[in-house]
């Protein structure tokens, strides 16, 4: 396995005359602020690189406390990469850095791959308080809030389908477009009610995991799970499209349960590889079931294949933040580019980061 070695090796290089000389990198931090108190156990780093070489380049990001050493994550700017080059702005992102409260610095250092010339470093004070006592109770509050809204939007849906079949009938008229479009929107929102009760769940894992309640956090995965596996071969009926299955959503893609990402995060911030790729992977074989799934739209299979190739990409970042990887990275960045379909190469949105072209 090939891994990224720490260090700066200083280069000469000779600009003919005449030539317009490249402006400079330079590196935009955004969070944390220095001296900040921090009210989370979990650090979200963000920054804009400009005019960024063409090659490959390596932000490495290491925490140290007061009596030891914090995490130590690599992100890596690839150029060959189509959601981040060509750009003369990128957004690097993560929220992975999980910390002990006290004061902190972080040390951030920017550095070509295969030189190993440090372009850029700084060095970055604040300190982590956690979130306040009465935080969880917003963070529940959240949580619930989007447990309520499936409910609320499917019971509206399913009162305007009711609504439509006994118009229907008193009028004697076929099952028309009125009354077909009232059942798709129903489907749609048992869908969603499906998926907002997993997602309510998996927000509240987050802040339990940044208000360091490791046990609730992963207790809250475990229950989105539970109902996944209770319900996803759950189907209803609802003519004309007879038992539909409630994974599945008659209006497009459905995305994929929010807890496979949450697992994934969950463990990354441990620095567990393994299982968090497991769970991408599992993200990534929901979105090829939507893919095939039939009858499938072009639309829709485009759609799911630009997020299955996106959970790819996912995994492939992960084996350099979290394991200096870069044959791990080959693999599955390859992967990526061979899924993503073409009108989505500018699509470059990803909850997940870590490098983005900026628009």
């Amino acid at each position: 396995m090939r891994t990224l070695v720490a260090g700066s090796i200083a280069i000469l290089c000779r600009i003919p005359l005449g030539a317009a000389e490249a402006p400079p990198p330079a590196l935009d931090i955004r969070s944390p602020v220095k001296g900040a108190k921090i009210e989370s156990g979990v650090v979200e780093f963000f920054a804009q690189l400009r005019n960024a070489p063409a090659e490959k380049l390596l932000l490495r990001l290491a925490v140290a406390g007061k009596s030891s050493a914090g995490p130590r994550h690599c992100i890596l700017v690839d150029p060959d990469d189509p959601w981040t080059a060509p750009a003369r702005v990128l957004n690097v992102f993560e929220d992975l850095l999980l910390l002990t409260a006290g004061a902190h610095e972080l040390a951030v250092e920017l550095a070509g791959v295969e030189t190993g010339k440090v372009l850029l470093s700084d060095k970055i004070p604040f300190s982590v308080a956690g979130p306040p006592p009465a935080a969880i109770d917003r963070y529940r509050a959240e949580a619930a809030l989007s447990l309520a809204n499936g409910a609320r939007w499917l019971r509206q849906a399913e009162d305007d389908y009711a609504r439509e079949l006994v118009r229907q009938k008193a009028d004697g008229a076929a099952y028309g477009g009125d009354a077909k479009g009232a059942a798709a929107r129903y489907l749609m929102y048992v869908n969603l009610d499906f998926f907002q009760r997993m997602q309510g769940y998996a927000i509240l894992a987050s802040h339990y995991d940044r208000s360091w309640q490791q046990a609730d956090a992963l207790a809250c995965l475990n229950l989105a799970e539970e109902i996944l596996q209770k319900e996803k071969e759950r189907t209803v009926v609802a003519a004309p499209f007879g038992a539909w299955p409630i994974v599945r959503s008659p209006e497009g893609v459905s995305k994929a349960p929010s807890h496979y990402e949450g697992y994934a995060r969950f463990y990354a911030r441990r620095g567990d590889l393994a299982p968090a790729v497991e769970w991408l992977l599992k993200e990534a074989a929901w979105y090829e079931q939507q893919a095939t799934a039939a009858p499938p739209s072009q639309g829709q299979t485009t759609e799911a294949r630009k997020l299955e190739a996106e959970s790819y990409r996912k995994i492939a970042h992960l084996h350099v933040m979290l394991a200096s990887d870069l044959d791990g990275y080959a693999k599955h960045i390859a992967r990526f580019k061979a899924m993503l379909p073409e009108s989505a190469r500018n699509a470059n949105y990803s909850s997940f980061g870590p490098v983005m072209r900026a628009f």
